[in-house]
């Protein structure tokens, strides 16, 4: 069942489910299989019990299917090594490309629109129409009698972007089943000064990737350690670190490995270059801030680092730890970053940031409350609801304004 509205609602997004299909037998093997095909080594005959396909067997694939292949080939094994249990194949794994058709890896039974094909000795299906799953990605999508990861493309899609997109995804999923610490509270520091000192982390952080340098990250631990004094709520931010943060790491190794490590370094780069808003700190910010966290201590802990984060530890405190400033070094590092002109211009744009923040707030509540008819209040689970932007409130409430609703629920 779907149903679409338009206009302002408080409401809260969940998880999403989609529709079955038939579903034919066909050649089974597991996850522990498709991991060995996918790991770059070359698998001979059936000796990992991997059907053999004759010539009249295989189907012939598209560009699109082909390019979308060889960035799955080139991206599991770097998301694999990038977090040491990650496994993005434990489930079924369905692409919806931009001309309509569709890969699928993994489906012990798929429809029979899904033929099979060669794609370098691996085992895959394809077909010429895939299914619309209705949004961009389902981590639990059902197809064909199995509960799969399925993304769907749009017109600005690549073969690239959208197998990050599945691995970024899927990854949460591996998070979902691990004690990871991915809600540390909502974020309420409204401070100008505050948004100046992170516009000073991500600085930091930029001059980190493009050099190499450790002074570089002192800088961004004295910074880290200022706010948390000044603004113990900031602290609030952990958790979307651990949790997008963490993913947006993985998904860049990946993207490295498609493209190359420059275009990787380049696109964090220039996430966190960019003149960063109040309404940005409470999420947005922590996809690229996390993500250099994670590289960081690679360099520092490769493989080790990981193990905490999965156990419940946060990144940041795990990277203020590696770097162990004592307060005199801080101190001495917060003078030289927030003495004279530059910082003071960052903490007035702050201050005017936050007010037009609190200002787009109080309209868009007037706004609502004035509207004419029924307040109706939406429960989906399981559901979800998009919008071209929400305000979040100090109660911790959320007012999408406006909203566009999609709600999606289990066929009867």
């Amino acid at each position: 069942m779907r149903r679409q509205s338009e206009g302002f609602l408080p409401i809260f997004a969940a998880a999403l489910l989609g529709g079955a299909s038939s579903a034919q037998a066909a050649p089974a093997f597991d996850a522990q299989a498709l991991n060995r095909l996918f790991d770059g080594s070359s698998i001979g005959g059936n000796a990992s019990g991997v059907p053999v396909l004759g010539t009249n067997a295989q189907a012939i694939l598209s560009e699109d299917q082909g390019r979308t292949l060889d960035a799955l080939n080139a991206a599991l094994p770097a998301s694999a090594r990038a977090w040491p249990g990650y496994d993005f194949l434990g489930k079924p794994f369905l692409a919806v490309l931009k001309d309509g058709s569709a890969i699928l890896v993994g489906h012990t039974s798929p429809p029979p629109n899904f033929r099979p094909v060669n794609y370098k000795g691996r085992l895959v299906y394809v077909a010429a129409n895939g299914p619309d799953i209705g949004f961009s990605f389902k981590l639990d999508y059902d197809f064909a009698g199995q509960k799969i990861t399925a993304v769907q493309a749009d017109s600005n899609s690549n073969a690239s972007n959208l197998v990050r997109l599945a691995i970024h995804e899927r990854f949460h999923d591996f998070q979902h089943g691990s004690p990871f610490k991915t809600h540390t509270g909502s974020y309420l520091v409204e401070e100008g000064e505050d948004l100046a000192l992170a516009a000073l982390e991500n600085r930091a952080l930029s001059d980190w990737l493009k050099t190499s340098a450790p002074d570089a990250m002192r800088d961004f631990a004295a910074v880290r350690m200022r706010r948390r004094a000044l603004f113990p709520g900031t602290a609030a931010e952990d958790g979307q670190e651990n949790l997008e943060g963490t993913a947006r790491y993985v998904d860049q190794e990946a993207y490295s490995a498609m493209e190359s490590p420059a275009k990787s370094r380049d696109e964090l780069v220039n996430a966190l270059e960019r003149p960063l808003e109040f309404d940005q700190l409470e999420k947005w910010r922590l996809y690229p801030v996390g993500a250099v966290l994670g590289r960081f201590l690679q360099r520092q802990t490769p493989g080790a680092w990981q193990a905490d984060v999965t156990a419940g530890r946060d990144l940041s405190e795990l990277v203020l730890n590696r770097l162990a400033l004592g307060q005199t070094e801080a101190d001495s590092r917060l003078v030289r970053l927030t003495s004279g002109p530059d910082f003071a211009r960052l903490r007035e744009e702050g201050r005017r940031s936050v007010a037009a923040v609190q200002t787009r707030r109080q309209d868009a509540l007037r706004r609502f409350n004035a509207q004419p008819g029924r307040r109706i209040l939406l429960k989906a689970r399981p559901g979800y609801f998009s919008s071209k932007g929400w305000l979040s409130f100090p109660d911790e409430s959320i007012l999408f304004d406006p909203v566009f609703a999609s709600c999606f629920a289990p066929q009867a």
